[in-house]
């Protein structure tokens, strides 16, 4: 018998193909927007490690320079070097600076008090603490040959002296010996140029270009290099015609080690020209008396040249007229045994620690750079990897997209 109606779920091809198509297209979409994406972060990462190259060549560039200083290669032990040339360097600093000697000027000591109480703003000092000699043989001959100029106080002007003077002479106490720095005669290079020379460098550039020894370079180093220049000095008989010179004579007389004005260092910038000038002047300085004074007699006798004060490393001195310093004005065998002396430099200034420090500075500048480029290079090594899966990760989107 009928009993009624069965009701059926049916769907139609055209409804299963619609579904299909419709999900095929939200993966479809979603691999594009993957592929895209991927391709932005590949863009973005090759951008970064260009820059990342690039650093790294600067890196290895820096590296190099560093490298040129010390003198290196980068197969050595770095860390090997940095702790000789600090061990050098803590040896230098545990030894310091040598100070000056003041002994003689001890009994002014209250009117030095007086003098920066009443003048202060013109108070330059004492003559010896205005400059500053590394070798202790030249610092023992300048020292006592210059004991009685190292002796004096610098004021700026005439009016600072007149008010240390007037107070010093109230209270009855020692006055010293004065200058006026505005009173100083300041080297003039235009002044010499006026007068041809035969020489096509000063004393000081033929020192620093090795010209006239170990030495004297040395000296010279110590003395100008950071510091202000040197002056331009020519020997005596630089003026005058090489044609007249005897043969004995060269451009550079044997033992000649310098102008003394260019081995000391000033203390405070600008004042070579005006009071290590006044301290010295002209003055030459050899190695031993018998090659002075050599020097003085073929200027003096045979080109009737005037020939300055000539201060001799072996302690003596041959002045301006001639006169060799006998036994009672021989300079002391030790610097010690001065009165008045100029100091050393403090260690910063000086040649040999400048280069030392230099080198341990950029020792530690390879050292780290090396340990930068390890991680850079490492860094390098792994964003190359992570290209690779991306790119492996990319041809399989775009092989998806092609089915």
């Amino acid at each position: 018998a009928f009993v009624g109606w069965r009701r059926l779920l049916t769907y139609s091809n055209d409804e299963k193909q619609a579904a299909m198509k419709k999900k095929l297209t939200r993966e479809r979409t979603s691999c594009e927007k993957k592929v895209q994406s991927l391709k932005k972060q590949m863009q973005k990462d090759q951008e970064s490690r260009q820059v990342h190259k690039e650093k790294l060549r600067a890196l290895e560039e820096s590296r190099s320079a560093k490298l040129k200083v010390v003198g290196g290669k980068a197969s050595q032990d770095f860390a090997h070097l940095l702790a000789q040339q600090e061990k050098v360097l803590r040896a230098a600093e545990k030894k310091g600076k040598r100070k000056p000697i003041l002994k003689s000027l001890a009994k002014f000591s209250n009117s030095l008090a007086l003098a920066k109480k009443v003048a202060a703003k013109y108070l330059s000092g004492w003559m010896v603490e205005q400059c500053t000699v590394e070798h202790e043989g030249v610092a023992r001959i300048l020292s006592w040959f210059r004991r009685s100029k190292l002796q004096v106080l610098i004021l700026s002007n005439m009016e600072g002296m007149n008010k240390a003077r007037k107070a010093l002479k109230q209270k009855k106490l020692e006055i010293p010996d004065m200058i006026a720095e505005e009173a100083m005669r300041a080297f003039d290079p235009a002044r010499l140029g006026r007068r041809k020379t035969y020489c096509k460098v000063s004393s000081a550039e033929a020192a620093l270009h090795g010209e006239l020894g170990l030495l004297p370079k040395k000296l010279h180093e110590d003395a100008c290099l950071g510091s202000d220049d040197p002056l331009t000095f020519s020997l005596p008989h630089h003026y005058v015609d090489k044609q007249r010179w005897p043969k004995e004579l060269a451009a550079w007389p044997k033992g000649f080690v310098g102008h003394a004005a260019n081995l000391l260092r000033p203390s405070q910038e600008g004042k070579r020209r005006t009071i290590l000038y006044t301290l010295v002047g002209s003055a030459l300085v050899f190695d031993q008396w018998t090659h002075a004074y050599a020097y003085y007699c073929c200027c003096r006798r045979q080109l009737k040249l005037e020939v300055p004060t000539m201060f001799n490393l072996d302690g003596t001195c041959v002045e301006s007229d001639g006169v060799l310093t006998g036994s009672k004005n021989t300079c002391p065998e030790s610097l010690r045994d001065l009165k008045v002396a100029v100091g050393a430099s403090p260690l910063a200034q000086s040649s040999d620690y400048a280069f030392v420090a230099k080198k341990a500075e950029a020792l530690r500048g390879i050292i780290a750079t090396g340990k930068a480029i390890a991680q850079w290079r490492l860094d390098d090594a792994q964003r190359k990897e992570q290209r690779k899966d991306q790119q492996q990760e990319l041809r399989q989107l775009e092989q998806a997209l092609a089915k």
